[in-house]
């Protein structure tokens, strides 16, 4: 396995984006709270929503679109019309227990279910500190783009989230716990159980935290958030076998000046991948890395100001969105505002580990730390591979 490290500089925004306009498609994204669409290269843009309070955009294959506003999903078309009212997901207070969500919704390409994660808060006493500490589980979930679903019907997996749609009825999650592999596969239909359904994939043990996964279509790429700050991509191979074992070959990263990362997405021919750093969106080609040769990597700044972007396949046209001309931004309004304590935010958490061993252990996320306090306990729960 190769480890490159590729740090990015000002040179890199004079690439060539061949590889990114190989193909229709297009990229939906958040600026100033609002919804937006991009051609690959940026010379098309197009404001799809005007009222703001938006997060965390994706589109299914046929364009429409589906975001948070108001702790709701929307479900909205090329224009910003709903196709359907506003749907809820899972949340409340039951039984000493509270969900807090949803967050990361993600709509399936057939644009029939939308997969998302909650946190689920609860708090015990520590006779260690003579005091409560709350802690949080977080859950993959699943409902429909119309209505609300009870999470049964698709199956919830625990202490797995920011999922990403591998087909129509699979998704890629990864692990928000220790003493589970980081990477796991679910097939709908039946929860983290049941091993026709479920199954751990693997974890790359040099990769101290993982996040917002999403293979390409082809499934021979997989990239990844990486570092306990989001401060690196991991970008993998995979062999023609379906599902093999992927293999770490390239990283992009700028150590030393606290650069993070956020929201990578494959485009539709994965030839190319976007993501999110504090000042915009960047694009890169990503060519055949399966020997470990990363000289494709070439990010450029595609849309100052934007973030969260996901990559589809559907073409944006100049009648889509809006009358909002290309480039010109709405009076800036205030997003909707999303649960704290995911890690990587600023703030105060702690999240529910999984199986270690008989302990019950709990990472605390403050400022950017990270801190781990474990109890004994008895485990009763476990996680099975696919087939054991």
């Amino acid at each position: 396995m190769q480890r490159i490290l590729i740090a990015l500089s000002a040179a890199a925004a004079v690439c060539l984006m061949a590889a990114a306009t190989a193909s229709a498609s297009s990229i939906v994204y958040i600026k100033q709270g609002n919804i937006w669409l991009s051609s690959p290269d940026g010379s098309i843009q197009r404001q799809v929503t005007l009222d703001g309070g938006y997060s965390s955009p994706s589109q299914a294959d046929d364009g429409n679109i589906v975001a948070l506003q108001n702790g709701q999903f929307v479900h909205l078309d090329r224009h910003g019309n709903p196709l359907n009212p506003p749907v809820d997901g899972l949340s409340g207070t039951s039984g000493g227990t509270t969900s807090f969500g949803p967050q990361d919704p993600r709509v399936s390409p057939d644009d029939t279910h939308i997969a998302y994660d909650v946190g689920v808060l609860s708090s015990y006493f520590d006779y260690t500190c003579n005091c409560y500490l709350q802690t949080t589980e977080y859950e993959t979930l699943y409902t429909a783009v119309n209505q609300f679903l009870d999470p049964a019907v698709n199956g919830v997996v625990r202490d797995y989230s920011t999922p990403s749609w591998i087909d129509n009825q699979t998704a890629l999650l990864t692990a928000t716990g220790i003493g589970i592999d980081q990477f796991a596969i679910h097939l709908l239909g039946g929860g983290d159980t049941d091993p026709t359904h479920f199954m751990q994939w693997f974890s790359d043990t040099g990769t101290p935290r993982a996040a917002k996964a999403q293979l390409t279509r082809a499934q021979d790429k997989l990239v990844t958030l990486a570092g306990n700050a989001n401060e690196n991509l991991g970008i993998y191979s995979l062999s023609a076998s379906p599902l093999a074992t992927p293999t770490r070959e390239c990283v992009i990263n700028e150590p030393g000046n606290g650069t993070t990362y956020d929201d990578p997405t494959w485009s539709p021919d994965g030839t190319a991948l976007a993501y999110a750093k504090p000042d915009g969106i960047y694009v890169t080609p990503v060519g055949d890395i399966s020997s470990g040769d990363c000289s494709s990597i070439a990010p450029s700044l595609l849309i100052p100001g934007g973030s969260q972007p996901f990559w589809g396949p559907a073409d944006v046209s100049p009648t889509d969105g809006t009358a909002v001309a290309a480039g010109t931004v709405a009076p800036a309004t205030t997003p909707g505002t999303s649960p704290s304590g995911k890690p990587g935010s600023i703030g105060t958490a702690s999240h529910r580990l999984g199986p270690t061993g008989g302990r019950r252990c709990t990472v605390v996320h403050r400022h950017g730390h990270r801190r781990v306090r474990c109890v004994k306990r008895h485990v009763n729960k476990t996680h099975r591979k696919m087939g054991r």
